[in-house]
């Protein structure tokens, strides 16, 4: 909804939803973005409904002339960390997308990630490949589903050492407004 707004031309949106989690918690979820579509910012908070800030993040991005997007984001995490991303993303052809960068950690450390999406009726697939300061290389993969106001993401994590984790979660968004 926000990307096609931007993309038809309606510089600034703003949407608030109320989501229910699959383990029980609830709250409202605002995404906001300003700016054109060839420079924006994106600002994305989660607050609980005690009035906690589960997660924050703030991306301005630019778009080049061969349609490539530019991001940098700043993102604070629930117990109050701040981590940075800087990359591009590339459409690589319909519905598919590349992402390359890098992932400054709270303690300073870098990660580079190198990733890639496609996308088609209400769902997605990606890919990553998060290699750390010291070389080693972690492959996490996920598929993310939407139908109505109902999410779900199953997603793969396999580290370096080759030990395999995996998991879901789930969320219900209701939607509340959407101010153009």
């Amino acid at each position: 909804m926000s990307i096609s707004g931007i993309r038809n031309g309606t510089p600034d949106l703003t949407r608030t939803s109320t989501f229910e989690t699959s383990r029980g918690g609830s709250g409202t979820f605002t995404d906001t973005i300003t700016g054109t579509k060839d420079a924006f910012t994106r600002t994305s908070s989660a607050v609980d409904d005690s009035g906690n800030v589960l997660a924050s993040r703030t991306t301005d991005v630019t778009r080049s002339d061969d349609g490539t997007l530019s991001f940098h984001s700043d993102i604070v995490t629930p117990d109050g960390q701040s981590v940075s991303r800087d990359g591009t993303i590339q459409r690589t052809g319909a519905g598919t997308y590349t992402a390359r960068g890098t992932l400054t950690g709270a303690n300073g450390a870098t990660f580079d990630f190198d990733s890639s999406v496609t996308a088609a009726d209400g769902a997605s697939t990606g890919s990553s490949q998060i290699t750390g300061p010291d070389g080693h290389v972690t492959d996490v993969s996920s598929h993310t589903a939407r139908d109505g106001g109902d999410l779900s993401r199953d997603y793969a994590i396999t580290t370096p050492d080759g030990q395999e984790h995996d998991g879901s979660s789930s969320a219900h968004f209701t939607p509340i407004s959407i101010l153009a």
